[in-house]
């Protein structure tokens, strides 16, 4: 794996691996100087663990497990060494709480940072004041509830962005890098199951007079209502996407031959008897295929491409059904 092709998450690990072990180090040397045989040993493997998952993260690029076990190390080796050291090791907990939070999801690391302040709630409170036990572990606690809280937040808001990102913003349906999501996941759910899959392939006609016509502005609120229409009569399982322009793609799941004339009529007829502004009448023409076997996405959707363009042909304002491909007749035809 190139050093380009990694992301955020390989960083993340890689930085708090290399801060951790030169954190530790110099704890390690005095420790061995002192003959502290067992914190040296504990201090040696922290570092030493740190390196083994650099390596593997660097090796592989596989970095979930690798947070976990990250995880582990901040929080695990936070309360070995407040039971080995008593509290004034506890300084280190508030950075490996909060680390925790960046490399595990925010229930996950709840759930660890609490277990680990119970852990370590007997050591706080056999020393010192009563009032210093409180605290310290409310200060603690605050520290894991300002954690959460943020990490909460920031999943919600990387979960939205991740949304606007597969949404066309003036239809509202899903974009081209929606449906290059949706049709992979979908091509490999064919090719594990045999899913049956159909691309319609829909254009507005006329488009371009009425962009002559009425102005860009207009237009856009034309692909916009479009768009609602087909959107308002589409099932469950069909998924509605702006390929481009005044170009829209169906990709509907489950549905035979007959049926998927029957959608793609239905959704040509609702575009005919809609109401768009300024009265104008508007059409769509249509063209679809279904997925035959072993066929990619690009010669699928050609498929569908070349119908469509049939379909203009034809006068527009129709449906063509792309022929089978040779794999899918061939099956068709052979004996049962």
């Amino acid at each position: 794996m190139t050093l380009s092709k990694r992301d955020n998450a390989e960083y993340v690990i890689f930085v708090l691996c290399i801060m951790l072990a030169l954190a530790v180090t110099p704890f390690a040397v005095m420790r061995i100087l002192d003959s502290d045989w067992v914190m040296a040993a504990l201090d040696t493997s922290i570092i030493l663990s740190m390196g083994v998952l650099v390596g593997y993260v660097y090796k592989t690029g596989h970095h979930q497990l690798a947070s976990i076990l990250v995880a582990s190390v901040f929080v695990g080796a936070t309360i070995v060494t407040t039971h080995l050291q008593g509290i004034s090791q506890l300084p280190w907990a508030y950075p490996a709480f909060t680390v925790t939070f960046y490399l595990l999801s925010p229930m996950r690391a709840l759930a660890a940072t609490i277990a680990a302040l119970l852990a370590i709630v007997p050591i706080i409170t056999s020393e010192g004041a009563f009032i210093e036990h409180i605290k310290i572990i409310f200060s603690l606690a605050i520290n894991i509830i300002a954690a959460f809280s943020f990490a909460k937040l920031t999943q919600k808001h990387r979960k939205e962005l991740n949304q606007l990102m597969k949404i066309d913003p003036l239809t509202l349906t899903g974009n081209r890098r929606a449906m290059d999501m949706d049709v992979s996941r979908l091509l490999e759910e064919h090719n594990k199951y045999g899913t049956a899959l159909t691309a319609f392939m829909i254009d507005i006609d006329h488009f371009k007079t009425v962009n002559d016509t009425y102005g860009h502005l207009f237009g856009d609120g034309v692909i916009a209502q479009t768009a609602k229409v087909i959107a308002t009569h589409m099932r469950d399982n069909e998924r509605l996407y702006r390929y481009g322009g005044e170009e829209f793609l169906v990709v509907a799941r489950n549905i035979n031959e007959e049926d998927a004339s029957i959608l793609a009529e239905r959704l040509r007829k609702h575009v005919e008897v809609a109401p768009f502004e300024r009265d104008i009448h508007l059409t769509i023409s249509l063209g679809v295929a279904h997925l035959g076997a072993q066929e990619d996405v690009d010669d699928w959707l050609k498929r569908a491409d070349k119908a469509l363009y049939q379909a203009k042909d034809q006068g527009r304002n129709c449906v063509v059904l792309a022929p089978a491909t040779e794999a899918t007749a061939s099956a068709a035809a052979a004996p049962q």
